[in-house]
């Protein structure tokens, strides 16, 4: 009979965090063999993401006593911890770092649950010179790397799954999944599925909220566990920083990559003119107006490297605790986590 946890105790069993870090371990290896060059950049920063949808956890910082730096760090005071290493590995690319990849800690305000810790673990690289498909690729690889060393360390069910993978443009989805075409819904319609999936929605003026709820939770649901499925070529509304490629009608070259229900993966075809990504920038800061969001600097060290030159590249970010969970099976984060968020 096991015994109770005690609220000072690793929430993770000390099993699991061996078996975590030996999937990490194989992570560098993955990276090492494709020649793809580690970083390390800030934890803290003087901008902040605008998306929306995501919220900074913002810090404050002691001007420094060396007058000799003053000049140097003259923007001290607030900080923002990051969401994503995004920002500064545009600007080593765009500064010829060439293929780079992060493994680290990012923050994120208010995501506390069964899928969400505040603090969690992100894997984040891009590829210079690939197409966002050839990235979709090597994200599978990844995964199925991670997944056969699991069927060596855990005789278990989920270890011994072949997680098939099935590849969707955003609009194959809706179409096979709910027998809609998202681009040529119109708003009365999202209303009506967004309300028939439990959100009150008759008063929701923004289309791409009732979309993306629509996506995230309709759409989520009737993805088939122990199974891989990439969701790609996205609305324009929800382009964030992917390229948009003019077809008909125009898509966001953006790609989700879904363990069983649970998103694990956000990559680009990397946006890499400045003018545009300064207007997404100001167009972001006016919807968290219109909802009431905090707002913080652009960040104008990013567009100015966007100006200098950002390479053709493609990039994704990956939640590695979630990976983890899915893995081994786990039904909640914390049961790979050594300490969640109620604990630190």
């Amino acid at each position: 009979m096991s015994q109770p946890h005690k609220p000072w105790q690793n929430r993770a069993s000390i099993n699991q965090l061996r078996q975590r870090a030996q999937l990490i371990g194989l992570i560098r290896q993955f990276f090492n063999e494709r020649q793809v060059m580690e970083v390390e950049t800030p934890l803290l920063s003087q901008a902040a993401v605008s998306d929306p949808q995501i919220e900074s956890i913002a810090t404050h910082d002691e001007p420094c006593a060396d007058e000799s730096r003053s000049n140097e760090l003259a923007n001290t005071g607030k900080r923002w911890l990051r969401t994503s290493p995004e920002y500064f590995h545009k600007r080593l690319l765009a500064n010829g770092s060439g293929d780079i990849y992060e493994l680290g800690k990012v923050f994120r305000k208010g995501e506390a649950g069964r899928w969400h810790n505040p603090e969690f673990t992100m894997l984040e690289w891009y590829r210079v010179g690939w197409h966002y498909h050839q990235l979709m690729d090597e994200v599978e690889a990844l995964v199925r790397r991670l997944l056969a060393v699991n069927h060596e360390l855990n005789d278990n069910q989920q270890g011994k799954s072949s997680w098939p993978c099935r590849r969707f443009t955003y609009r194959e989805l809706h179409q096979e999944l709910l027998d809609l075409d998202p681009f040529t819904l119109n708003r009365e319609g999202w209303i009506a599925q967004a309300t028939k999936h439990g959100l009150s929605a008759a008063h929701e003026e923004n289309t791409a909220v009732l979309q993306d709820f629509v996506y995230g939770v309709a759409m989520r649901q009737q993805l088939s566990p122990g199974q891989l499925t990439f969701v790609y070529d996205f609305p324009l509304n929800q382009a964030a920083l992917a390229r948009i490629r003019h077809d008909t009608p125009p898509v966001a070259e953006r790609f989700e990559l879904f363990m069983g229900q649970i998103e694990v993966a956000n990559g680009y075809q990397e946006l890499t003119n400045a003018e545009e990504q300064a207007q997404r920038f100001n167009n972001d800061l006016e919807l968290r107006k219109q909802f009431q969001q905090n707002t913080a600097p652009i960040d104008q060290h990013l567009l100015a490297a966007l100006t200098a030159g950002l390479p053709e590249c493609s990039g994704v970010a990956v939640g590695i605790d979630r990976v983890i969970a899915q893995i081994f099976g786990h039904e909640q984060l914390n049961a790979v986590l050594s300490f969640d968020w109620g604990q630190s």
